[in-house]
């Protein structure tokens, strides 16, 4: 971890992806963008307490700030792509397209 927190105080966006199996599968894909802050000592120490891997006071913790939260479908036998997102400033919004 030591390598991707100093990434993440270099550079606090991240983007994190959910796993899809395979291409072709029909698997939904989630991510999640934002921005890493290091965690207040109160959610440090929660969280550590829990971390048997790391003696107290070693662990680096971040709280993930959610900027977009977006879940794409893909119906493959009708062809349609669907795309559900969430921000802060626009809300919940869904729409569907044809591909490829």
């Amino acid at each position: 971890m030591v390598g991707e927190a100093a990434d993440l105080r270099r550079d606090p966006r991240y983007a994190l992806h959910g796993v899809v199996s395979g291409p072709g599968s029909g698997d939904g894909e989630f991510k999640l963008y934002g921005r890493a802050v290091e965690a207040d000592p109160g959610l440090r120490r929660a969280a550590e307490a829990s971390w048997s891997a790391y003696p107290p006071g070693k662990a680096v913790v971040f709280e993930l700030r959610i900027a977009q939260a977006q879940f794409a479908a893909w119906d493959t036998d009708r062809g349609v792509m669907s795309i559900r997102q969430w921000s802060p400033q626009r809300g919940y919004t869904h729409c569907t397209r044809t591909y490829p």
